[in-house]
């Protein structure tokens, strides 16, 4: 080669290089600088620059069409490496053979399951601790109830006894009492029984002088019961409980009318019918039977507080 021949290609390559410079890497064959050649006479060839045309970046469009181009490009290539598998580029990474790679594979799989069957089974356990723990509140819950009810049945017990007791300790107090009135009751009839044959006297009260009826019951109150009652019949009758025929009991007093429409005669009830008294002038303490004439002429009867039988309640 002469030395026309290696300038010529100096020339060349230098126009290339600069053209590669000025319009970067954007520059693209259809683009390349404008080189023309002159001829020289003598048969000498010569190649000089007439004119390069360079375009920026800025002030070609092409230019900037490859450009975006060559970012696509480079884009696309960013991400079909991303997309490539992720375990052949960690097996190019390290180095590892296909089997190292699948023994590793295998290993890493295990621990996995591993560690899920070691998480599903803490998770077993946390819930069968769970389970217990409810369990036990709810068996102390249950427990707390059972006692707290069975101190209230035993609470229900103890009132329910005491009350009882008070019940049986009440009446075995009415008892005493209706068996002391009984014995008053006694009292005041055999008082009554003692005086049968004193002579009836108007106003009489007192065995020595005779009585009349409301003086005998008035003395007969008063010896055998200790009960002071008032004077007459009428005012004995105003102070009685009075009583039901079909309820009266031994010791009440009977009253009768037997002139006018007021109360005007009393004897003390014996049962049975019958009544003790003083009936009139000319005869003497008696007993009689509250028929035919008496019965006509009944009023009532009446009980004198503290003279008289008590009911005894059942339990």
């Amino acid at each position: 080669m002469n030395k026309s021949s290696s300038l010529r290609g100096v020339s060349v390559c230098s126009l290339g290089l600069s053209a590669a410079i000025l319009g970067g890497c954007a520059a693209t064959p259809d683009h390349k600088p404008t080189v023309q050649a002159s001829v020289v006479s003598n048969s000498n060839t010569s190649y000089t620059i007439k004119k390069a045309s360079i375009r920026t970046p800025s002030s070609s469009h092409s230019t900037q069409s490859a450009r975006r181009e060559v970012n696509r490009q480079a884009h696309r290539q960013i991400q079909a490496y991303q997309n490539t598998d992720t375990v052949s580029r960690r097996t190019v990474a390290v180095g590892l053979t296909r089997e190292q790679y699948r023994a590793r594979f295998e290993a890493e799989k295990a621990a996995r399951i591993a560690e899920a069957l070691r998480l599903q089974q803490a998770k077993a356990e946390a819930e069968e601790r769970q389970r217990i723990t409810r369990e036990n509140a709810i068996r102390e819950e249950y427990a707390q109830k059972w006692e707290a009810n069975k101190a209230a049945i035993r609470a229900r017990q103890a009132k329910a006894k005491a009350k009882r007791v008070r019940q049986q300790a009440e009446v075995k107090v009415k008892q005493a009492q209706a068996q002391f009135m009984v014995k008053k009751v006694e009292n005041v009839i055999r008082t009554a029984s003692n005086q049968i044959g004193t002579p009836y006297v108007w106003g009489g009260k007192t065995p020595g002088k005779g009585f009349d009826c409301s003086g005998l019951v008035q003395h007969s109150l008063a010896q055998g019961a200790n009960v002071r009652v008032p004077r007459t019949a009428a005012e004995q009758y105003a102070a009685s409980v009075k009583v039901a025929s079909g309820s009266a009991s031994r010791g009440d007093l009977v009253f009768f009318r037997t002139r006018g429409s007021s109360v005007s005669h009393v004897g003390i009830y014996l049962g049975n019918g019958k009544f003790l008294h003083a009936p009139r002038k000319g005869k003497t303490v008696t007993v009689s039977t509250i028929s035919g004439y008496w019965q006509d002429r009944l009023i009532g009867f009446g009980r004198i507080p503290g003279a008289c039988k008590l009911p005894v309640p059942m339990v």
